[in-house]
């Protein structure tokens, strides 16, 4: 997003291109030296690893044969379903009662050997006790669990078609189908744990919500709710940092998801961390949310959502996997930190693609399209659709930052195509940046500098706000200014002073600025610039700056054709 402030901006060659494009203006300027460290980064952000990994074990969650075992069968005919010792408990045919267990601290497995539940009222099974609870679809069995629309006024706090006030795991090769027609469908007050099974449910509030912890593993699952569809629902005081570690969190191994649901698709109170799996996920609010932080290492990921496709109160990691993501606001969003270190990642139609205080691209491959920014290290977080913005203090706007390392990020975008309220520092990777609406341009920021130091640029876009990277660069690159506007589908072409291609790209929208850089740039060396190989330029690589009394560059003033020689306007 535009922020209208005095310009500041560094530029390493200026081009001011008459109609014929035959006038050239330049100027030099120094490099001084600036670190690109992300001590930052280093400083906020914890590997998954160190966060929740040693609380996952999915080891008491394999599933295990019961048929040599002493079990008690429950069907239709028996005449009571209230489990009150340790056992194994094997529910099958149709069951119009609620299944209940109350037995201390005891242990309880129930085996779905294809049964049905269809309760008159509350919930189908009912956990008011145990120490440990399994529930388990034997391989090949087809199980069907609706609670009833109404429920008994003492039993209304039980609202989920399986509630369970302990630890649960639900293990098996086989499925269950889950019909939630009062609230939610699978709940639990204390740690859940998914595993192997393939659950579809249908909800008219949230899907799943395991309070403490939620943990899947190798599962399928389809969800159709009106509320959540996965969530964590502990509530902790904000500080108390060992405690977000044990409760709170959702830890995905792998599996087949695909959730259409009224709120959020996955949201967790703390942490949020998936290792693989393949997500189909439409919400009408977030994708995948975190009150904390969130990891992804892999995965497919195709998410359609009215607020942002991926979101973290405090730091997003995205480490691979590959992303289709298409929302009426942000597409990745971490408010403090997003680092993204490898993926494929398309993000079709968004408000502003990634947005963060601190960004780091350190690899992946990123195309956007945005209604606004593209990339946005923002002074401002919080929901673009009707939310409140927090601003971030004046003192600390020196860790806005975007830090581009890898990748290579292309960019179309209505607003800005690279924006930060502080500074940018580039060390490698490239960027294709498209800023379709003036006064936005392909590179935007505030306060401080954009330090390159490796990698390459190609910037298109208006030319009223245009900016490039600054004299505090190690590495040479130039802008053009053209006196009128280049159509879209233009080719550009730069070659050395031996008539070698440096580099070569085609203008994605009509455009008025340029902006190049590449590592194989040598400053005080010959280059040549072809326009659609008509209009050819050429200069010689120095580096330019146009700056005030105050250190803000004053702007351009574009000579229109017919206008006369003109040229950039001189600082004052």
């Amino acid at each position: 997003m535009k922020k209208l402030l005095g310009l500041f901006i560094t530029l390493t060659l200026v081009f001011l291109v008459s109609c014929d494009m035959t006038n050239v203006t330049t100027n030099t300027t120094t490099n001084t030296e600036t670190s690109t460290t992300s001590e930052a980064v280093t400083t906020l952000a914890n590997t998954y690893e160190s966060v929740i990994t040693e609380a996952v074990d999915f080891e008491k969650a394999e599933y295990e044969e019961y048929e040599l075992l002493e079990y008690t069968v429950l069907d239709g005919t028996s005449e009571s379903y209230m489990i009150t010792e340790s056992g194994t408990y094997v529910l099958t045919g149709t069951i119009t009662e609620t299944v209940i267990i109350d037995v201390g601290d005891e242990d309880v497995r129930l085996i779905l050997d294809n049964v049905t539940i269809q309760t008159e009222t509350d919930s189908a099974i009912l956990v008011l006790s145990g120490d440990d609870v399994t529930i388990s679809a034997p391989e090949g069995t087809e199980n069907y669990l609706t609670d009833s629309a109404v429920y008994s006024e003492v039993n209304q706090e039980y609202n989920g078609v399986i509630y369970s006030e302990c630890d649960l795991v639900i293990n098996g090769s086989g499925s269950i189908t889950v019909n939630a027609l009062f609230n939610n469908g699978i709940i639990t007050k204390d740690d859940l744990v998914i595993m192997d099974v393939t659950l579809n449910i249908t909800s008219v509030d949230d899907g799943i919500i395991g309070r403490d912890s939620l943990e899947m593993k190798n599962v399928t699952i389809t969800i159709d709710s009106l509320g959540d569809g996965i969530k964590s629902t502990y509530e902790y005081d904000e500080g108390t940092a060992e405690e977000l570690i044990e409760k709170g969190y959702i830890y995905i191994d792998s599996g087949n998801f695909v959730i259409t649901s009224g709120d959020d698709a996955i949201d967790a109170t703390s942490e949020v961390v998936i290792i693989d799996g393949s997500y189909i996920l439409v919400s009408s609010s977030q994708g995948i949310s975190s009150n904390l932080n969130l990891y992804i290492m892999d995965g497919y990921f195709e998410i359609t959502s009215t607020d942002d496709c991926i979101n973290a109160d405090v730091y997003v990691e995205i480490n691979g996997g590959e992303f289709i993501l298409n929302t009426s606001d942000d597409g990745i969003k971490g408010n403090d930190l997003v680092v993204i270190n490898d993926g494929y990642i398309t993000i079709e139609t968004c408000f502003e693609g990634i947005e963060g205080t601190l960004i780091e691209i350190n690899g992946g491959v990123i195309d956007i399209v945005a209604e606004d920014d593209g990339v946005n290290a923002t002074g401002t977080v919080g929901n673009n659709v009707g939310e409140t913005n927090q601003v971030v203090p004046d003192e600390d706007v020196d860790q806005v930052i975007l830090y581009i390392n890898g990748g290579d990020i292309t960019i179309v975008s209505v607003g800005d195509g690279i924006d930060a309220n502080g500074s940018i520092l580039m060390t490698g990777g490239s960027i294709v940046s498209s800023g379709t609406t003036a006064p936005d341009s392909a590179i935007d920021f505030d306060i401080f500098n954009f330090t390159l130091t490796g990698g390459e640029i190609f910037g298109i876009g208006s030319s009223m706000m245009a900016m490039g990277p600054t004299d505090t660069s190690e590495q040479g690159s130039f802008m053009v200014i053209l006196s009128s506007y280049l159509s879209a589908g233009s080719d550009v072409v730069l070659y050395d002073g031996d008539g070698l291609i440096v580099c070569e790209y085609e203008t994605a929208i009509s455009s008025e600025n340029i902006v190049i850089a590449s590592d194989e740039l040598v400053v005080g060396n010959e280059y040549v610039l072809s326009i659609d190989g008509l209009d050819d330029i050429e200069f010689e690589l120095e580096l330019v700056t146009f700056l005030d009394e105050d250190g803000v560059r004053e702007p351009l003033e574009i000579v229109e054709p017919g206008g006369g020689a003109g040229g950039p306007r001189p600082p004052r």
